[in-house]
């Protein structure tokens, strides 16, 4: 009997801490849902789902271009000048020449470029575009014709195709602003070859 009496209590007794230790898991994971939900640490509550922050994309501030840009140094020309298929006279010229660009970029961004060079080997000329346009006729500094394609935005730069029309090139152009000055960027799409003119505004 006396037995059977330790036995019961050993039950019971065993009973009692089971329970105790249910009672402390619960608490647990209450107290830590709670904890989570008033620190608010993105922890759910009980029975809570976790729910994705959203997500939020700073707005690219696309520069503009107005102004009257003066080139201050150019960078590889006459190498990319030679690949274009310029002689030594005209690439030497164009090393020395002045080169002033006058833009007038809207809001809607349309563009208008007037072009002007010192000395003059073509006379000033104007070329008018929006983004998208499919072809734009146009003459570089040297007088040869030039077919530009959908111009576009890819990021802060704005990017366009080139064609030369006679003898015919592939190129890429981009325009962009580095620290405080605008860079025309100019990539052969056939050679491996590029040229940079960086451009001081003045106006």
């Amino acid at each position: 009997r006396l037995f059977l009496l330790r036995g019961i209590q050993v039950s019971q007794s065993m009973g009692t801490f089971a329970h105790f230790l249910l009672a402390l898991a619960y608490g647990v994971v209450v107290g830590c849902g709670f904890r989570a939900q008033s620190s608010n640490e993105g922890f759910p509550g009980p029975g809570k789902l976790l729910k994705a922050a959203p997500l939020v994309v700073a707005a690219v501030a696309k520069p503009n271009f107005s102004g009257e840009w003066h080139l201050e140094r150019s960078e590889n020309l006459k190498p990319f000048m030679k690949a274009i298929d310029y002689n030594l006279l005209v690439r030497e010229a164009a090393s020395m020449a002045r080169v002033t660009q006058t833009i007038e970029h809207s809001d809607d961004d349309s563009f208008t470029f007037h072009f002007g060079t010192f000395p003059a080997v073509v006379p000033k000329r104007t070329t008018s575009f929006r983004l998208g346009a499919e072809e734009v006729s146009m003459l570089d500094d040297g007088g040869r014709e030039m077919l530009m394609s959908k111009p576009q935005w890819d990021g802060e730069v704005l990017k366009a195709s080139l064609r030369y029309v006679k003898p015919e090139h592939d190129l890429e152009i981009l325009r962009y602003i580095d620290d405080g000055h605008m860079v025309e960027h100019v990539r052969h799409l056939r050679k491996d070859i590029e040229m940079r003119r960086i451009f001081k505004k003045t106006k």
